[in-house]
Order: C-alpha cells, then structure tokens, then sequence
C-alpha cells in the first residue's frame, strides 16, 4: 500500500532534488488528491493548485471495500479486467471516436505493474477528508472539468468548487476524465494562464 501522503513526499523529494522552489502543482484523477496533500503541507512550498478530473468526496465504507476487492483482484487477474471496465467511460464524446487515443490509453492500462495499481487503490482508500481540508489551502487554485466525466459528474466537481477558497473554475464541453488528452489544447491552455498568474 502506498498513500497519498507518500506519493506527495516522493514528489517533494524529488523537486528538492531539482531545486524546484514554489512550484505550482497540478494532478489528475488520482493525481489530483497527492496535489491537494502537496498545497496543504506548507513544507511543498507550492504556489499554485490545479485539480483537474478530481474529488475531494470522503472515503465510504463501500468504496473502501471495493478498492481493497479491486487491488486482491488486480494482483490475481493483472489489469485487464480493470482496464476492460474503465475502459468504456473514461472518455467523452469525442475521444471515443479516436481510436487511437483509446487504444494508447488501454495499453498503457493493460501494461502498468499492477503491483503498484493495487497498492495505490489501497492507498487511495485510506485518503483524509479533502473537503474538510481544502479551505485551508492558501494558493491560487484552478478545477478543471469534463462535462462527460463519469467519475467526476458536476455534482462532485461543485462539492470541490464548494471546499476551495474561490478557485477558478474551467469547464470543457464533451470532455471525459481525461482532459489532458481529449482536449489538449484547451486544456494547455488553462493551466498555462493560471501557472502564470500563480
């Protein structure tokens, strides 16, 4: 098992290494929660957060349950079966009649160590109550949101707007969980302009 906390401080590290002071940080997904644990240890040092694909919804007893099956079953089965049930919501309308950007993104699923995926399901299970957090946080903050994003439906996209202090919100139309990819421009674009005014 590996936190959210751990997975911060590995990135921490290795900024330090890099003699990388302030820097503005962005996750995705899952990303997004080791980015939140980054801006509120004021150790980081961060000058700006950007979530991007993300939530700050408090753990469940039922997803803690179904993280830990999914991990006992990633390390039996490997990560098709994972990837074979993502697979198909992951994207929004557009990415979906790109097969190439899918097929990329399904291999690249398929062949991760799933070691590493079941110990960071583990972990993520085990993530502190972000919504209660993130109004401490002191940076600038920037969300970003697909509109098809089944894993981060406006509902939980307005509970992270809601815990923030007054971020800049930029939502992209037919866009799933992966707006990096599926919108690369616009996306760019975004956390261009809010790194630099960060």
């Amino acid at each position: 098992m590996i936190t959210m906390r751990e997975l911060a401080d590995g990135i921490g590290t290795l900024l330090a290494q890099l003699g990388v002071q302030r820097p503005v940080v962005a996750g995705l997904s899952m990303g997004g929660l080791v980015a939140m644990e980054m801006a509120l240890e004021r150790a980081f040092g961060v000058a700006g957060l950007a979530l991007c694909a993300t939530t700050a919804q408090s753990v469940t007893p039922q997803e803690a349950r179904d993280r830990a099956a999914r991990a006992a079953q990633l390390e039996s089965e490997g990560l098709l079966p994972l990837a074979l049930d993502m697979g198909g919501r992951l994207f929004g309308p557009a990415a979906r009649r790109d097969p190439d950007l899918v097929g990329f993104i399904l291999d690249m699923m398929v062949h991760a160590p799933p070691a590493g995926a079941a110990a960071a399901l583990r972990g993520r299970a085990l993530r502190p109550p972000y919504r209660e957090l993130l109004g401490g946080v002191t940076v600038p903050t920037l969300v970003v949101a697909g509109d098809s994003d089944p894993y981060a439906p406006e509902p939980v996209v307005e509970e992270l707007v809601a815990a923030l202090p007054g971020p800049t919100v930029v939502r992209l139309e037919g866009v799933g969980h992966l707006p990096n990819l599926e919108a690369p421009d616009a996306f760019n674009a975004a956390l261009r302009a809010f790194a630099e005014r960060a």
